[in-house]
């Protein structure tokens, strides 16, 4: 059962890195105008901190 959370937990962090890095390098190129890059780039983390409030069935 130890082992099991662990892989669980692991893979969860790994996900939520990776995902926090394409939001910085990527997504904020592809998804948003490109006229600011650094509100893109604030708009990308933004759209990444609302994933673990959207995880948990808190938002509407």
């Amino acid at each position: 059962m130890v082992l099991a959370t662990t892989i669980g937990t692991a893979l969860e962090w790994y996900g939520f890195i990776l995902f926090s890095t394409m939001s910085a390098l990527v997504l904020n190129r592809l998804f948003f105008p490109p006229g600011d890059p650094v509100a893109a780039t604030l708009a990308s983390f933004a759209t990444f901190r609302g994933a673990p409030v959207d995880r948990q069935g808190l938002s509407p």
